[in-house]
């Protein structure tokens, strides 16, 4: 089941389920930067070719950057 969320504030609750199940997996939050047992920090580019998905994924950048994950989106160019 999806959580249920207003969509005004940081869903606190879902981002310490999802810091202690990375934790678990070997994950650990270090100066804000989420980090591996090698010290490499956890990256994740989202790439789109509809800009409006700009207005649904900055937000989640957002989140995963507050988990310490170095999150960043790349629009990509429709070529037909």
């Amino acid at each position: 089941m999806l959580p249920v969320s207003s969509g005004t504030d940081v869903n606190r609750s879902a981002l310490e389920k999802a810091r202690d199940l990375l934790a678990e997996a070997g994950w650990n939050i270090e100066d804000g930067r989420l980090l591996n047992a090698e010290g490499q920090q956890f990256e994740l580019q989202l790439t789109t070719q509809n800009p409006a998905m700009r207005r649904i994924l900055l937000p989640y950048i957002e989140s995963l950057k507050i988990l310490g994950i170095d999150s960043s989106l790349r629009l990509l160019d429709n070529i037909a």
